[in-house]
């Protein structure tokens, strides 16, 4: 697998530069903001304060879930599919789940690492940048994985569903 690279940029055209190199150098790009560049990439329901182990994550999760169904069920204008349709809303909504959101636009990426941000609470912002093909070849290099980016209905990711 790649190795992490920290760029330390001085100003936002450096910050450019590091993405438009980046984008030359993959065929596909994906960015992350994040207000504290001290944050690991760890979903938000791995960073809860007190449930540290699996089992406590997954009950959790499963609460969470089934919370949030019957919460928004009224406000919903469509049915949710699976389970992925269900993260994927709760994502969007702000609740704590498995997934990190990544864009392709990496103006996206900049904007939510810099969203929040007050002179009280300032830190120094990150911007992850990763090639999901790349990622995705190293991961599964013990099957020898030579395709693209994998989607919800792939089958290599059927261990990970919810």
């Amino acid at each position: 697998m790649g190795t992490l690279k920290i760029i330390s940029p001085k100003n936002f055209a450096e910050l450019l530069d590091a993405v438009e190199k980046f984008q030359q150098a993959s065929s596909t790009s994906w960015y992350r903001g994040c207000r504290d560049k001290d944050h690991k990439l760890r979903p938000t329901l791995y960073r809860h304060k007190s449930k540290t182990k699996i089992e406590e994550i997954s009950a959790l999760e499963a609460e969470l879930t089934t919370r949030f169904v019957q919460r928004s069920l009224p406000f919903l204008q469509r049915t949710l599919t699976d389970d992925w349709d269900k993260l994927f809303l709760m994502q969007h909504y702000g609740v704590p789940t498995r997934l990190l959101d990544w864009t392709e636009n990496p103006f996206v990426g900049i904007y939510f690492a810099l969203t929040g941000m007050t002179d009280s609470k300032r830190t120094d912002a990150s911007l992850w940048m990763c090639d999901p093909i790349g990622w995705n070849q190293a991961a599964l290099e013990h099957i020898s994985y030579k395709g693209g980016v994998l989607d919800e209905s792939n089958q290599l990711l059927r261990s990970y569903a919810p």
